[in-house]
């Protein structure tokens, strides 16, 4: 199950929801092909149709820029063939073009979700006052 948090900035109140995690339409990378950006699909198809496919990894997870320090949501997936060879996307912060990186989504002693999110700036103002609280469950 999947759930979404809202990211909000203390300073200038700017709110994102985001979705992170899989569903039970996830039961398959290739069910949710659509979430796979364009220029990946065929290697990815092709992967899964191979049968060499050694290990597949996928959720909707938080990137970070190691720029800007700002956090974004995107589909990421990890697929790799017995021979070694991974096929796996390279997201690009849109305000630098640095590429970005796994997040730490680590919780405290109490299980607050993403509470590294503080850490990271706010894409509004550029402070480092944002907050996180899970705001829904998804399916």
């Amino acid at each position: 199950m999947g759930f979404g948090i809202a990211l909000k900035c203390a300073s200038c109140g700017r709110r994102e929801e985001v979705l992170l995690g899989v569903g039970m339409m996830y039961g398959s990378l290739g069910a949710v092909i659509s979430e796979v950006p364009r220029r990946l699909r065929d290697a990815v198809l092709q992967a899964l149709c191979s049968g060499s496919v050694e290990e597949i990894d996928y959720a909707h997870e938080l990137l970070v820029c190691p720029r800007c320090e700002t956090v974004h949501a995107r589909f990421h997936f990890r697929v790799v063939h017995s021979g070694g060879q991974v096929v796996e996307p390279r997201y690009r912060c849109g305000d630098c073009g640095s590429t970005l990186a796994r997040a730490d989504q680590g919780t405290d002693e109490e299980g607050d979700c993403c509470v590294a999110i503080r850490r990271y700036r706010c894409r509004g103002c550029g402070n480092r006052s944002l907050g996180a609280e899970q705001s829904l469950l998804w399916d």
